[in-house]
This record gives structure tokens, sequence and C-alpha cells, in this order.
């Protein structure tokens, strides 16, 4: 799959892309980062801490502690009258994250959706300080950016397995489908240390479904620009094991309306051409209770996709293709017994395989014929151990070690058409200890870790010459944190961090890897200073529930990688530096019936680099203003019938491409019914998005689909949660 950044020149993984990233925006083609966090919409994890119990319960007992006390609903009701449905709204009051109580974190819930067709990246528009840049339409390159940071700075995990890699570029949320995700976790500006390694933009924790249960769910649907998808998941026990399998496809020609510029010389398509995508992927998780309060537990994750590659939109391109497969493993170990009463521990053993295929024979992408298959492997541990010191304390202590290599392939290279791989170790130690002052309603939480790499350069360079193995070059960067909570009573809470991180260069930075693109062995990390200080609130009662919060946030960036540009050529460089502020604001409420979710972030992102073009602009792909609103109504009907509908509205002003390119303000509706029928398990839902066909891109030459349909049909074995 083609990744976004400076990197697209790279074969086999840049393509279009990321090359016209670049193009619009040269100087910067590493983003910046920050952030500092402070209370979203998370309420506190304890009772005692000033908030109510979390909302939704860890799925495992082993991982987030004894279940938390039940939420008023979830006691028992009085039966309905026959014939008649009672409807409650999703619980969308903030639910707690589970690694972190002192970050600025949002918790979503796929499920509790009302879109008839989600990608992470539309499910993300309710995350404060969040912006997603996209590329195309359905399943076109998508990245994410958390206050102001470079997406290459934001580290996205899934079931606990690291997705990033040492070689660079930032991760496509289009390929990391949600027919099998269960929650999402994100942590905005702060990288809670049982993830091990840490992050200057944020972390993204997504979570598949847990085995339970017996279940099983089926799910059929399509829309516009001949998009069609299909999944299917179950689960259950088998002995005392418990299984769950999910398996989904995904099609789509994306052959959407556009009107190109009138470009003298340039191609005038009527619509989107070679920019399909076809992608199958699947989930199967299983899990064994051992004796004591221990579990073995066991995931595999596959993902392959085949895509065309449109190019600007006033070049032609009919046989450019990428394709990307991932494989992802995991075998944890969790305990409650093996370090004692109030103990925790978990063990991680992971590995992952990316194979990504590039073909452009006529170069309608790069410029010269390109055939490449470049090889990613990561084999890695981590462990996680904490113990709690009676009510006064807990402390955290991670070790985690991991190995990468990097192969690339040039099969239109006859001489050398397979390069040496490069590779990169990784190891990380760190230590946290949650303090508790009962009487001042305190918690601090000061944490230490130290990240080392090393790696070895090999490859080839700019002139197609095979490197001989340099010596390996060694890199040690310390992480610190303090993070702070007080209770405010029984149902509000301040929430503070700050944080020193940096982040080291990756394969591409380095050593170039590609024609255009040169490689800088002498780049030095990216180092930042963030902070943030933020108040939230929620409460619930007999007619429903409302939580908020205010987030004041800042960073400071220093040694900001940046890409110049020399003629034909590229390179990555320490040159710039940067100052970011602002205030995410955050909203949710339900009643019975209706639910509303509304989030809105300032971001001043400033350039404070030595080039006086840019000096003190907003950097780009960073909007100033950015909001997102959602109101649901739910409304019972006889039969067991029941009926609902949302309108919701995505809102962006204050963008740029470049430093003097603004990017128009943009103001996106959508809306959508749905209609269930809870006896049989069926939902029939459809979504219109983007009502206005308003014609906007986030990226320059790429636009983005306008006025889309979709309709969905599901069904599912279980009870749905929204129904007593």
């Amino acid at each position: 799959m083609p990744m976004p950044g400076p990197g697209a020149a790279r074969e086999g993984r840049a393509v279009a892309n990321k090359h016209a990233f670049l193009r619009a925006s040269p100087r910067r083609g590493a983003w910046l980062v920050v952030t500092l966090l402070v209370a979203s919409g998370a309420r506190p994890a304890r009772a005692e801490d000033g908030g109510a119990a979390d909302a939704a319960p860890p799925a495992d007992e082993l991982d987030g502690g004894a279940p938390p006390a039940p939420r008023p609903e979830s006691a028992p009701r009085p039966a309905p009258p026959r014939n008649e449905t009672v409807v409650t709204a999703p619980a969308l009051i903030a639910t707690a994250p589970r690694e972190d109580r002192t970050a600025a974190a949002t918790v979503l819930v796929p499920r509790e959706s009302p879109h008839a067709a989600d990608d992470l990246g539309a499910l993300l528009l309710e995350v404060p300080g969040a912006n997603v840049t996209r590329t195309g339409g359905v399943g076109a390159f998508s990245t994410l950016s958390l206050r102001g940071s470079n997406p290459d700075e934001v580290r996205v995990f899934v079931d606990g397995i690291p997705l990033n890699q040492a070689v660079g570029g930032a991760v496509d949320l289009s390929t990391l489908p949600l027919g099998d995700v269960e929650r999402v976790e994100v942590y905005r500006g702060s990288a809670p240390i049982v993830f091990g390694e840490s992050a200057l933009g944020g972390i993204v924790s997504i979570t598949t479904r847990t085995p339970g249960e017996a279940q099983a769910t089926a799910r059929l649907g399509g829309g516009s620009f001949g998009t069609m998808y299909a999944g299917a998941s179950g689960g259950g026990a088998l002995g005392p094991l418990r299984l769950y399998l999910g398996l989904h496809a995904l099609r789509a020609r994306n052959d959407f309306p556009f009107t190109s510029p009138d470009v003298p010389g340039g191609y005038q398509p009527g619509s989107r051409e070679n920019d399909d995508v076809s992608q199958l992927d699947g989930v199967a998780r299983a899990v064994l209770p051992l004796p004591g309060r221990r579990e073995l537990r066991a995931g595999l994750i596959g993902v392959t996709r085949d895509q065309g590659l449109a190019p600007l939109d006033v070049y032609r391109a009919t046989s450019a293709r990428a394709s990307t497969a991932r494989l992802l493993a995991h075998l944890d170990y969790a305990s409650r017994d093996d370090l004692g009463p109030g103990s925790r521990l978990r063990a991680v053993l992971f590995a992952s395989e990316v194979r990504d295929d590039f073909s452009d024979p006529l170069h309608e992408i790069v410029g010269v014929p390109t055939e490449t298959r470049d090889r990613t492997r990561s084999i890695g541990a981590r462990v996680t151990a904490d113990e709690s010191f009676g009510d006064r304390a807990r402390l955290t202590a991670v070790l985690e070690g991991r190995a990468e290599d990097f192969l690339p392939r040039n099969l239109l290279d006859a001489a050398m058409p397979v390069g040496s791989a490069a590779t990169r170790e990784t190891a990380v130690a760190g230590l946290e200890l949650d303090a508790r002052i009962p009487r001042a309603r305190l918690d601090l939480l000061p944490s230490a870790r130290l990240e080392a790499t090393r790696d070895v350069r090999t490859g080839r360079n700019n002139f197609g010459a095979d490197l001989p193995p340099a010596p390996a070059d060694t890199r040690a960067l310390p992480i610190l944190r303090l993070g702070l909570l007080r209770a405010l009573g029984d149902a509000a809470a301040v929430r503070g961090n700050v944080g020193y991180y940096a982040r080291i260069p990756s394969f591409l930075e380095l050593y170039g890897y590609s024609r255009g693109v040169l490689g800088n062995p002498t780049l030095a990390p990216e180092r930042g200073l963030n902070a943030d200080l933020g108040v939230s609130s929620s409460h619930e009662g007999p007619h429903g529930a409302l939580s908020g919060s205010a987030t004041l946030f800042g960073a400071r960036v220093e040694d900001l990688i940046a890409w110049e540009v020399f003629g034909s050529q590229m390179r990555a460089e320490n040159v710039s530096s940067a100052r970011i502020w602002g205030l995410e604001l955050e909203l949710r409420g339900r009643t019975r019936r209706l639910t509303a979710v509304a989030q809105a972030t300032l971001t001043d992102a400033r350039d404070e680099g030595p080039i006086a073009a840019d000096h003190d602009h907003q950097l780009p792909h960073h909007p100033r203003y950015h909001g997102y609103g959602r109101l649901e109504w739910r409304q019972p009907l006889r039969l067991g019938l029941a009926a609902g509908a949302y309108a919701d509205l995505d809102a962006t002003a204050g963008d740029y491409w470049t430093s003097s390119g603004p990017i128009p303000a943009r103001a996106l509706v959508g809306v959508g019914a749905s209609v269930e029928h809870a006896p049989s398990g069926l939902r029939l839902v459809a979504s219109l998005l983007d009502v206005g066909d308003s014609r906007v891109e986030d990226i320059p030459g790429y636009p983005l689909p306008g006025r889309s349909l979709f309709v969905t049909l599901e069904w599912s074995g279980a009870t749905p949660a929204s129904h007593p």
C-alpha cells in the first residue's frame, strides 16, 4: 500500500499520493509534532478519583483490574409492554481509557456509530485535536495528525502490536478495517508507558473483539461508485477455550465525477480513473484460562489489498498499481497472581511481515519505469509488570525489545535486483510511579524511560550502487513525563501533563533508498516539550447523562525534520522548529432517545524556522479551526421495531497547502436513517455523505468523492446491547 509523507518517491511504498503531498509542501514533508494531554471527555477511572465507574468494563478482568461497578442503566428493568421495543441510546458518555488516567484520551466504540459505512478516519472525526488527511475515495491513503504532529509521529497499535515501521512512512488508516474492532483509544500527546516505545504525537490503540459468549454476525452493503462490502464473524467456546473469528471483504471502483483544472495540455477526464481497490482482511483470536487468575491468548490479523494508483488530476494513469499483504501474530500471557496480591503481569511476543509491491511500467507516477517488491519484517517482545503498595502507590515497569529488517527489491535492475537488508534493533526500559494522596484527592504519575536503537545501514545509494554494511549506528534517548489527576467533587477532575519526547529518524530519512530521495545519516532526532491542562466533568441522572471537557495544550519542537528540495532531488534536514498551542472542547450527552456528540479544536501551529517566507505562518495541513457534531434520534415502534435518524457536520477553516496557499473553508453535512427489528437481530442503515456535494480536496490534485450514498444490512445472532 502506498505510504504518504516525504518518502513518496520511494519505489514500492511511495506512490503518487505521497509524492503529491510533498510537492504541495516540500519543506515540510516531516510534519511537526506536539502535544500534551488533558482530560478529553474521559471520566476518571475510579469513583474515588472523582468520577463514576467506567462506562464500558474491560473485556477481560486481567486487562483492567476488578470489573467496575455496574452503571445505573445496567440494573434490572421492568419488562416492556408486549409489542413495544424499549431503545436506549448508546453509552457515549466518555468511556475511561484503560491505560492512562491522566492523559487526554478519547475512547471510540465502532458499534455505536450510526453510519452505514465507517472507516477509522471517519470515526476519528469525533476526537478533538485529530486531523485526517485523505487522498481520494473509499480505501484511499489516509493519515492521522494529533495536535499538529507529523503523521509519522503518531504510533498505531493493534492488540498491542506496533504497526509503525522503522523504514518510515505514516500508518495508512484506510488499511485498518473496523469490522472486528471492539474499541479504539486515542491518547493525544502522551504515550502511556505500557506501550513501550513513546510517540511525539500520541498513541492510537485498536483492540479487536475479545472471544466470549456465543454469537454470530453478518453484514452486507454497498453504495456509490461501485462500492461493495461484506463480512461475517462469530465467537464461542470449545471447552475452556474461547474463540473469535472474523472475515471481511471490500471492493470499490472509486470512479466518482470531478472537474480537473483547465491546464493546457493536461488530461481532462470526467471521472476518477485507475482508483479501484479490493481488500480482504480477517482476525482470529483465542483465549485459554489457566489455573489461578491467569490467561494465555493468541491472535492472528491479516490484510491483503490491491489497488490502482490515480495520479494528479491533470495527468492520466492506466497501469500504475500497488498491493500490500500484512500478517500480524501475537501470543500473550497475563496474570494477577504471579507478583503477589494486587499485581499484574503481562508478557507479549509479537511478529509481523509486510510485503509492498509497486508497479509503474509506463512511469505515470514516479517518472521512471518502476517495478519494486519490498519486504519488512519485525519480531519483538514486551513485558509489563505493576505492583500495588496499598492505597498509596502503584509501580509499573516495562521492558521491550524489537528487531526489524527492510529488504528492497527493484525488479527492473538487471545487475542487482535485490538490495541488502537494513536492520534496526530497538530496546526500551521504563518505570512509572502512580503516587496517590488521598486527603488531597490527588494522583501524581512521574515516569521515565530510555529508548535505544542500533542501526546497520545497507542498501543502495542514489546512483544505484550496492552499499556495503556500515558500522552500526547507536542512539539512546531519554523520555520523561509527569502526569497529575485531581478530583473535584464526585463528578469532575483536573488533569495535566508535561513531557519530553523525541523521535529517531526513519531509514528513509537517514539512508534514502530511492531515486530522487537522498539519505542524510547525520540527522539528529526530533525533540519536543509539550504540556496540557484540562478539566472534565460528567453527570448522570434518571433521564440521561452529560459529560464535557476543556483542555489547553502547547508544545515546542526543535530539530524538526523537514524535506529540502534540490532540483529533482530531496533530502531530509534538521532545519526548523515550531511552536504550537491550542484549545480542545468535547461534549457528549444522551437521553433515552437522543444522543449528541460534539468537539471543537483550535490549533495555532506556527513555523519558527529561519526561512523568512515561512516564519510565523500556520503549518500546512494543520487546520486552525476544526469541529464535528452529530445528533442521533431513536424511536421505538410496535412489533419489535425501532427507527433512528442522525445528522452530522464536519467543518474546517484556516488550513493551508503551503504557508501561502490556503485551503478553502469547508462544511460537510451528512444524514442517515436506520430501522431495526430486535427479535430477528436485523438492522438496515442508510447514510448520505456530503449532502451538498462539495468539491474539496485535502491534497492538491487529489479530489475527494463528493456526495455518496451507502446502504448496509446487518444481522446479529446476539441481543444488541441497546436492547434490554
